[in-house]
């Protein structure tokens, strides 16, 4: 069995966390942890299959800071609230920041920093 986070939205919806739960505490995301590479998988609610992760650059001036671990993620494409969290990523066996969102068409999205 595997123990993941639950995360209430700003909308007040929960969402799982990418990562399996590994003890981590919470603390505050600063907005310089969030620049980088990261994973992020797309649930497609009509993909009978596994969904596949994409790997994309989100640079520095994609995040505006809302309230506490709160961002806005925005470039030409998108617009989404996300909530960040640090996890353990049990791939590369460190520390790594990740975040969830629903966007606003009840798409879900996972993601972890690479």
């Amino acid at each position: 069995m595997h123990i993941r986070k639950l995360i209430w939205t700003e909308k007040g919806w929960p969402v799982i966390s990418p990562e399996r739960f590994a003890g981590e505490t919470n603390r505050h995301i600063c907005s310089n942890e969030l620049p980088g590479e990261w994973e992020v998988i797309q649930v497609d609610p009509l993909n009978d299959g596994q969904d596949q992760a994409l790997r994309i650059n989100l640079r520095e001036s994609v995040w505006q800071h809302l309230s506490g671990n709160v961002y806005q993620l925005h470039d030409e494409t998108y617009t989404m609230q996300v909530t960040v969290h640090e996890a353990w990523d049990w791939e590369q066996w460190k520390s790594t920041v990740v975040f969830e969102s629903i966007h606003s068409d009840g798409v879900v999205y996972l993601a972890k920093k690479r």
